[in-house]
């Protein structure tokens, strides 16, 4: 039943024993001799993705015709509900692994790396960066990047940083002493 929830893509119902054979179902006569009583209704509804199926999710009963379209409204709406709780667990995690991936990148860069936010101020700071500077973390978080730098060089840096701002996502590399 579950196999042909996905491949159709479309809520099953079924309500008795008999429907349930014409899917394939089969109950064995020495399952019957343990339990005389088998299900009869069947509703099954696909976890759907973007366009894939994921899983299903399915309930059933020993009633016959025991579900309704609103038992299929409501299956339905908590299977779409499951398939966004599970693309949201997973985007999390891809996430997670990607940002450990590039701070790893960036800890182990041979230049330093600073973060700055849209005022100038520090963000981040890697190691490198503060072995280069002389300025700990401590020092420098919430700071204005701009009382660091010589007076010689801050009118290029100031003009740079305000290029950064204005175009979101660029990278805006000066050197300066």
């Amino acid at each position: 039943l579950t196999s042909h929830v996905i491949q159709t893509r479309h809520a099953l119902v079924l309500g008795s024993a008999a429907e349930a054979a014409q899917y394939g179902v089969y109950y064995p006569p020495e399952a019957a001799a343990v339990n005389p009583v088998v299900t009869q209704s069947y509703l099954g509804v696909p976890i759907i993705v973007g366009e894939k199926v994921i899983g299903v999710v399915s309930v059933n009963t020993y009633a016959k015709n025991a579900y309704t379209s609103d038992s299929i409204r409501l299956l339905s709406t908590l299977a779409n509900n499951m398939g966004v709780a599970l693309e949201n667990a997973r985007l999390f995690e891809s996430v997670q692994q990607s940002e450990a991936h590039f701070r790893a990148l960036i800890e182990n860069a041979a230049e330093g790396v600073a973060v700055l936010d849209a005022h100038g101020n520090f963000r981040y700071l890697t190691h490198k960066e503060e072995s280069l500077t002389g300025y700990t973390l401590e020092e420098t978080i919430g700071q204005s990047a701009f009382r660091f730098i010589h007076p010689d060089d801050l009118p290029g840096l100031m003009q740079a940083f305000q290029e950064g701002v204005q175009t979101p996502g660029a990278i805006v590399m000066r050197e300066y002493r």
